[in-house]
């Protein structure tokens, strides 16, 4: 990006620097902001298999699911099982490293069994599943996973109003 305001060639390139540096600081605190969104949503995803908490996933330009099917690994699991949650963080792609200024990121899963044809990524928004005790949380979890986000981002904001670090 180049700016040119005046004829002091010396200030227009500081200020272009100043321009990228601010540029770069937006888009690490927002590429923040979305990985803790999606360590969010899978610690917090119901699971038996793992399926839908493992396939979270951080997309640039339009919403890109996991499609790893667990059925036939483990069952039993419960919320926050570290096997399902590592693989929706780590998996590749989720370090955004494409993404500009301008772009829209999506959080995105699916929880679809392969074995029956069923999706059931609805029925745990929705509430509509029956969940065991060990998923505490439940589902709903992108109205959750938004709402948690809102509370952090105005936690933040509020701090470096106060001038809190």
């Amino acid at each position: 990006m180049r700016a040119y305001f005046s004829q002091n060639k010396k200030f227009d390139y500081a200020l272009a620097a100043a321009l990228t540096r601010t540029s770069e600081y937006a888009m690490a605190k927002v590429k923040a902001v979305m990985y803790r969104a999606l360590d969010y949503a899978a610690r917090t995803s119901p699971q038996y298999t793992g399926t839908y908490a493992s396939n979270w996933r951080l997309s640039i330009g339009a919403p890109k699911p996991g499609n790893n099917d667990w059925h036939g690994k483990d069952f039993g699991l419960s919320e926050g099982d570290s096997q399902a949650v590592n693989e929706a963080i780590n998996a590749r792609g989720n370090k955004l490293s494409g993404l500009r200024t301008g772009q829209k990121v999506f959080l995105s899963t699916r929880g679809y069994n392969k074995e029956d044809g069923e999706d059931y990524t609805w029925d745990i928004e929705a509430n509509i599943m029956k969940f065991r005790d060990v998923n505490p949380s439940r589902g709903a979890v992108v109205a959750r996973t938004v709402s948690q986000m809102k509370r952090y981002i105005q936690e933040v904001k509020a701090m470096k109003i106060r001038g809190v670090k």
